[in-house]
C-alpha cells in the first residue's frame, strides 16, 4: 500500500505495507451481509490463483465502486473539483491483517495523475496502531497531523484528525463545494 510512486501518500514507511484484499476472519459475515444464503466458510477469502468463482462474485461486483472488469460498466476515477483524504490503517494493535487498508488502496491506486483530483488537496494518510481491523479511531495519524492536532488543542487520534480534516475551514480537504 502506498508505494513511492503513488500520489498523495502521507506517513507511510519506505517499504509499502502489504495486507490481503480478502476478508480472512469474517468471511461468513460478509457473505451474509452481501445477500449470501449459504454461509460455507471463507468464500470471499479465496486465495487460489486464479481465484475460483463463487456464486457471490456477481453480488459483490455490483456493490463495488472499483469495477475494473467492465462487468457493470467502466468506472470514472476523475474528480478534478473534489478534495479527498483517505485514512487507511497501516498497522493494528492486534497484529492481524487489516484488509480495509488494502481495499481502500485498490481505489486510490486508480488515481495516477494530478489532473484526476483537486491537487494538492489530496492525501492518503497512514493510520498506525488501529485498535482492530477497520478500527482507525484510536490509531495514530501521520506526524504532520499529530502536530496539527496538538496546535489545535485536540487529541492526537486518527478520529480527531478525520473530524478536523473534514470540518476545519483551514483544512485543504474540508468538505465543501469547490466548483
Amino acid at each position: 500500500m502506498c508505494p513511492a510512486s503513488q500520489l498523495g501518500c502521507n506517513g507511510w514507511g519506505q517499504d509499502p505495507v502489504s495486507f490481503p484484499l480478502e476478508y480472512t476472519d469474517h468471511a461468513g459475515d460478509v457473505e451474509t451481509w452481501t445477500g449470501g444464503t449459504n454461509v460455507t466458510g471463507p468464500a470471499c477469502a479465496n486465495t487460489t490463483k486464479p481465484p475460483m468463482p463463487t456464486t457471490y462474485n456477481s453480488n459483490w461486483l455490483h456493490m463495488s465502486i472499483v469495477d475494473l472488469s467492465g462487468y457493470a460498466g467502466t468506472p470514472s476515477f476523475s474528480y478534478p473539483n473534489t478534495a479527498m483524504s483517505a485514512w487507511l490503517c497501516a498497522s493494528d494493535t492486534q497484529g492481524t491483517y487489516n484488509n480495509s487498508g488494502s481495499q481502500g488502496m485498490l481505489f486510490y491506486q486508480q488515481i495516477t495523475q494530478q489532473s484526476q483530483i483537486n491537487w494538492p488537496n489530496y492525501q492518503i494518510n497512514a493510520v498506525n496502531m488501529c485498535d482492530a481491523p477497520e478500527g482507525y479511531a484510536t490509531g495514530t495519524p501521520p506526524a504532520n497531523w499529530v502536530a496539527i492536532l496538538q496546535n489545535a488543542g485536540l487529541p492526537t487520534t486518527a478520529q480527531a484528525a478525520v473530524a478536523y480534516d473534514m470540518s476545519n475551514p483551514r483544512s485543504a480537504a474540508r468538505c465543501m463545494k469547490r466548483h
